[in-house]
């Protein structure tokens, strides 16, 4: 499942287990889960943010259900349900495994956007909230 050639002097032994031992049966390798978006996203100003363990669960699932169901187009809402009442029903180890593939996946973004720091948008709504939620005392 994992190339030799690659490098992970960052995991812990229990992490290299983890990952040799596979638990749970992976559609892509583990590069093409862990691999960082950079063709999709060519401005480094707003980089992607890392991959979560549920995301590389989710894109090995996606891609585990177009090859077994080629010909049928399934909608992304119905796809994500699935996958999140899959994840649901997880063992412990096979999302510990997912959260190895999570710390392969950060690693390979901070390599690609070394300088990335998460900076949520501010949502336009939120100068509401902040103004209903503030309390003003009389005297």
């Amino acid at each position: 499942m994992t190339n030799p050639t690659t490098n992970y002097s960052y995991l812990t032994d229990t992490e290299m287990q983890i990952l040799q031992q596979c638990p749970y049966q992976l559609t892509l390798s583990v590069d093409e889960l862990t691999k960082s978006a950079v063709k999709r996203y060519l401005d480094f100003e707003n980089p992607p943010r890392p991959q979560n363990s549920w995301i590389i669960f989710r894109k090995d699932y996606e891609a585990n259900l177009r090859g077994c169901n080629s010909d049928v187009k399934q909608e992304v809402k119905h796809t994500a349900r699935e996958c999140s009442l899959k994840w649901r029903q997880l063992s412990s180890e096979v999302k510990n495994f997912f959260k190895v593939l999570e710390k392969i996946a950060c690693e390979n973004h901070r390599r690609i956007y070394p300088n990335y720091k998460y900076k949520p948008k501010n949502d336009k709504n939120s100068n509401l909230m902040d103004d209903t939620t503030s309390t003003t005392t009389l005297y």
